[in-house]
């Protein structure tokens, strides 16, 4: 399962990472003040392709987890059902 999950998890940072460059390219989105003021403006779709990028990782790798974790639970209650309480 994890064997899928990190592919997946490359394909959301680069797709994301492309969307940020295009959309700071046309100007729709900008860095944060905090980081405007520390970098030049022509570095701005760089910027917010790697922080979008590094977002979509995380976030594709908490919810991949969490389908995991759903995942082997299911699994092993198949492989070994609850016992009956009397």
């Amino acid at each position: 399962m994890i064997t899928r999950l990190v592919p997946l998890m490359a394909v959301a940072a680069a797709a994301f990472g492309i969307v940020g460059f295009a959309l700071a390219n046309k100007g729709l989105i900008v860095p944060p003040w905090w980081v405007q003021s520390r970098l030049p403006v022509s570095r701005f779709p760089n910027f917010m392709a790697d922080w979008w990028a590094h977002n979509a990782s995380y976030g594709s790798a908490f919810l991949g987890t969490v389908v995991v974790c759903i995942i082997a639970q299911r699994k092993r209650d198949e492989v070994q059902p609850k016992m009956e309480t009397k």
